[in-house]
């Protein structure tokens, strides 16, 4: 019983003025608020006790999600590095094929002058 209850209860026992059912009804409200709170509690543990679940989840999911860019942006630059160095010895054999060209077209040019 709470305080109120109990000196509405004892109030009565003293001075019969006080209905005896008034004072049941105020103890009724007084169970039914007491049920209400314990529910409120109830609840409010059990979300008390899911948030640090859900934060160490996604502190996990962050984690992987930081590794998996880190192996992707690793990925990455190692694909541009491999094709600089194509393009870069895609010009040099560009370069060499056209040199040699020029080359054989001045010896032919050579050739024929001398004849």
């Amino acid at each position: 019983m709470d305080l109120f209850t109990t000196t509405v209860w004892a109030a009565s026992l003293i001075d019969p003025i006080i209905d005896p059912a008034l004072a049941a009804g105020i103890g009724l409200k007084a169970a039914a608020d007491a049920e209400i709170a314990a529910r409120y509690a109830f609840y409010s543990l059990l979300v008390q006790s899911l948030v640090p679940i859900a934060v160490a989840w996604l502190t996990y999911k962050q984690a992987t999600l930081q590794r998996s860019m880190a192996h992707l942006e690793k990925n990455t630059n190692a694909i541009k590095d491999e094709l600089v160095a194509a393009k870069l010895a895609e010009g040099l054999a560009t370069g060499n094929l056209q040199g040699r060209a020029e080359q054989t077209a001045e010896r032919a040019n050579r050739l024929t002058k001398k004849v």
